[in-house]
């Protein structure tokens, strides 16, 4: 999704995220996952199932309110504390047996 939308882009010479705003506004759910920005910095574009999100939703959680949601939240807590997922510059992995292979490089 990523490529389509920064092949469009520099077609119509327009910003790449003036193209994501429109493949949402299309229905193009996959989108959300594309060119993003949390404080400024750069994030891995990532894929998931249309169907998890609704209209204009994300899986990005920055610091304020993901410790906002880990205080009022005893699932999200629960989740946390399992051990099962690591939060790292706004998104949240799952952890399948072992840390991700790009991970254990640092």
């Amino acid at each position: 999704m990523e490529c389509a939308i920064g092949d469009t882009a520099r077609y119509f010479q327009v910003s790449v995220y003036e193209v994501k705003l429109r493949a949402l506004q299309l229905g193009y759910k996959q989108a959300e996952g594309t060119y993003l920005r949390v404080k400024g910095h750069d994030q891995p574009a990532f894929s998931f199932n249309p169907d998890a999100l609704g209209n204009y939703q994300t899986f990005i959680l920055d610091g304020r309110n993901g410790s906002r949601l880990y205080e009022k939240d005893p699932k999200f807590a629960k989740l946390i504390d399992s051990g099962r997922y690591v939060y790292i510059n706004a998104i949240m992995y799952m952890m399948i047996n072992a840390l991700p292979c790009w991970l254990s490089q640092f």
